[in-house]
Order: structure tokens, then sequence, then C-alpha cells
């Protein structure tokens, strides 16, 4: 397992050149909402899975913002599963001439 420390002022692009690099080529982001928020905003993911329970547990973690339906919607054991896809996420996208 490799860390890497960051300072204050990085950027999601920071981060996925650093990955780049490496030659790591898939990142699976388990945070809190402003980090999540981060790659959606920056059209930086390819899959997004929102669970919704219909349990309450106290506040929760507030879904990042995802402004298209679902592909797939989930039972699981009475809770939904969200799956969406970016079909164009940013590092894919091709420049218009």
């Amino acid at each position: 397992m490799t860390f890497v420390k960051l300072n204050k002022e990085f950027t999601i692009q920071d981060i996925l050149h650093d990955l780049n690099h490496r030659k790591i080529q898939s990142l699976i982001v388990e945070g809190g909402s402003f980090l999540l928020q981060k790659f959606v905003s920056g059209d930086h993911w390819d899959e997004a899975r929102v669970f919704v329970s219909n349990k309450k547990f106290g506040g929760g973690i507030p879904a990042p913002i995802l402004r298209q339906k679902a592909d797939e919607i989930l039972n699981i054991l009475g809770d939904k599963l969200f799956v969406y896809r970016n079909v164009t996420p940013s590092d894919a996208k091709q420049p218009s001439h």
C-alpha cells in the first residue's frame, strides 16, 4: 500500500495526474460529500453507486448531486442502490474542432 501526502492546495487534477504518472488506471473514491462532489463537479467519474435506506441513522452523508437519471435501480434487502454511469467522463472527451 502506498500513501501520498497532499498539500492543502491540491486539486483533483493533481491527484489524477499523479495516478496517471504511476500508471494507475482505476480509482475508487469513498469519501465525504465534499470530496465526492469535487469528482462529480469536475466530471472526473465513470460510475457512481448511491445507496438509499428507508431507515434513519441520524444525519447521514449527503449524496453527490448527479444531474441525470440512474441507469439502474436495484432493491437490496429493502434498500435501494442507484447506479449512475457517466457516458463521457472528462478524460475521454474529444476536443471539438
